[in-house]
This record gives C-alpha cells, structure tokens and sequence, in this order.
C-alpha cells in the first residue's frame, strides 16, 4: 500500500512540473473592455481575486458581470504582473513593411 501511495505522490509532482513549464503566451485584450469573468478567464485568475482587488485596494464595488473599461482591464493585468496589449495596438511585421514602402514610393 505504501509503494502506491508513492506513485500518486509522484504523478501529482509531474502535474506541477508541467504547469510551471507552460510558457506565458501573450495577452491579447479587446480595446473596448469586457466583464471581470471574461478577463478572469482570459487571464487565469479567479473572479474572486479581481472583485476583491477593486474592493480592498481601489473601493469599488464589482459583480462577476461588471463591464470593466480598457483602464480598469489594464489595472488588473498590471495588479498580476501580466504582459498585455490591446487588439487596437497589436500591429503585424507584414503591415509595417507595407507601410515604409508605402512611404518610401511616396517620396
């Protein structure tokens, strides 16, 4: 009984090994804002952590449908150390290049 006990151990460590591994992909946020259990979701915070941040640090009172602006998302990610940027700002390699040559001919 031991030696299972032991391997349930083990195979439970492997599951945090696993989650400290997965590498962060970059958030991508809506520019007109969304619900705090959409970012929750997005983010991968609990919606409790976000209501009670808003709460305790910056006295608002927040439900889970509470539409937050893109100053408010912004607060949060910043509260949990999250790179982020807004659809609005993400811009492509492809669209660059296409606009200096657009400048470039223009001369």
């Amino acid at each position: 009984r031991r030696r299972a006990k032991n391997v349930r151990a083990r195979r439970g460590r492997g599951k945090k090994k696993e989650e400290e591994e997965v590498e962060e992909e970059d958030l991508i946020l809506p520019a007109e804002g969304m619900t705090v259990a959409e970012l929750a979701q997005k983010i991968k915070k609990p919606v409790a952590g976000i209501i009670t941040y808003f709460f305790a640090e910056k006295g608002k009172a927040l439900t889970i449908n509470e539409f937050l602006d893109r100053k408010l998302v912004a607060q949060v990610c910043e509260k949990y150390e999250l790179e982020f940027i807004f659809d609005d700002e993400k811009t492509t390699t492809a669209g660059d290049r296409g606009f200096l040559a657009e400048k470039l001919d223009g001369d």
